[in-house]
């Protein structure tokens, strides 16, 4: 008896989403992906051409467009069976007009595996019935094991290609988690009832994400920490080990939240690590092509504010932009001198593509410290609503400048749970503390 595989196509305008799915798909033996386009009228084109078996489409917030397509095709072609990807309601997909029999709606939540295993059903023509899952950690250990993979490459100083893509995601599809009731206990279990198996994974990605342990530099004092809020908004920092002992220092903050704003977290930092290695002494430039690859990339609303630096520890000298981030802090050792806010130098990146960053350059010298933190800061409030604020931000330092980068950060946590007493915290908060020693 002949092997016949199946023959999919998948159609979606976002490449992430795309080359996942396209690469889950490739991990099954009884399946074979015959082409990809990016939108409606390349997906009627495609059908045209190689006649799928079945057609994936997954247009992000436009079903509309999907169901016109969908309709354009069965007209023509009415064996081929269509699935579309969707994060509707199911109120909002009962209202929708399929053709049953020809056309499907999964919604987004589904897991891998019971993706497969829906697909299987569609094909063999038995009629499933698609329920919200309530497993949908399996789809998240996924996410949080490709960002592992995706940071192993970004370490080794390369921009992560689409086969990179395809071999990473594909590896992962059979690395699915057995433990599927972990979180969704923890939901049933957490105070408020809001506490979601997505936030929770959002925050081990974000977690994953963040360095082990700071660099060791002589002359040099480093501290950082990160503490999230109960809904993580995707801070993050990083230190990047660069040319000519040259070390790079960013700190960025997502604009949103939840699992979404987590893996752009994931791609922004590893799309920063990359391009700090092509351009080691020229953090504008950096700036530029992440900036370029997200909006290439990505189509969604967010946008990250990030201040990145390159520090020569040799001369203390320091190559910066800012953008659209809250302005670190440079306090001199110098009695008198004051305090430095290096305030933006362009806008945040993911808004707009000829976006440019100004490179400005300071320098430390010994006793000098270097405060860099998120919004999360600045913006935590105490009980009466009043906001922590750049100015007890900058009285703070002028009080500690003089000790450890560990205590600064400890005390300056201490400070802030002081001040907001028993407020609930609507933002994470990061901080690194870089202080010249010698």
């Amino acid at each position: 008896m002949d092997y016949k595989p199946l023959r999919i196509a998948v159609a979606a305008d976002q490449p992430i989403f795309r080359r996942g799915m396209v690469s889950l798909i490739m991990s099954q033996q009884d399946m074979q992906i015959v082409g990809e386009a990016t939108n409606c009228e390349e997906a009627v084109q495609l059908c045209s051409l190689v006649l799928p078996d079945v057609l994936i489409l997954d247009f992000h917030h436009q079903i509309s467009h999907s169901m016109n397509a969908c309709r354009a095709i069965l007209n023509r072609w009415p064996k081929i069976k269509i699935i579309h990807m969707s994060s509707l309601s199911e109120k909002e997909l009962g209202q929708i007009d399929l053709d049953e029999g020809s056309a499907y709606v999964i919604q987004k939540e589904i897991s891998e595996q019971g993706f497969v295993q829906a697909l299987r059903h569609i094909t063999r023509g038995v009629s499933i019935t698609q329920h919200k899952p309530s497993l949908e950690v399996i789809q998240d250990e996924y996410l949080l094991q490709m960002v592992e993979r995706l940071q192993a490459v970004s370490l080794q100083g390369r921009l992560p290609s689409n086969r990179d893509l395809m071999e990473i995601i594909q590896s992962l599809a059979v690395q699915l988690s057995d433990n599927l009731n972990l979180f969704p206990e923890i939901t049933r279990r957490s105070e408020n009832g809001q506490l979601s198996q997505e936030l929770i994974m959002a925050g081990r990605i974000q977690s994953d994400i963040l360095p082990d342990k700071e660099p060791m530099l002589p002359g040099w004092d480093i501290s950082a920490r990160l503490t999230p809020a109960r809904e993580t908004s995707g801070d993050f920092y990083d230190f990047l080990p660069l040319a000519n002992n040259h070390w790079g220092f960013v700190i960025a903050d997502v604009t949103d939240k939840g699992m979404g704003a987590a893996l752009f977290m994931a791609l922004s930092n590893t799309l920063v690590r990359t391009y700090a290695v092509n351009y080691p002494t020229l953090p504008a430039f950096s700036m530029g092509a992440v900036n370029k690859r997200i909006l290439s990339d990505t189509r969604g609303s967010m946008f990250v504010t990030a201040f990145y630096a390159v520090l020569d520890p040799s001369t203390g000298r320091i190559h910066y932009v800012n953008a659209g981030h809250p302005p670190p802090l440079l306090v001199s050792a110098i009695k008198g001198r004051g305090i430095d806010l290096l305030r933006p130098t362009g806008k945040a990146l993911g808004i707009i593509e000829d976006a440019h960053w100004t490179q400005k350059i300071v320098k430390m010298t010994p006793g000098d410290v270097l405060l860099m933190y998120t919004d999360g800061v600045t913006e935590a409030q105490n009980p009466q609503g009043s906001f922590f604020g750049q100015q007890r931000l900058i009285d703070f330092m002028r009080s500690r400048h003089g000790q450890s980068a560990s205590h600064i950060c400890d005390e300056l946590f201490a400070e802030l749970q002081l001040f907001t007493s028993d407020s609930p915290r609507q933002d994470d908060i990061a901080l690194v503390v870089l202080k010249r020693t010698g």
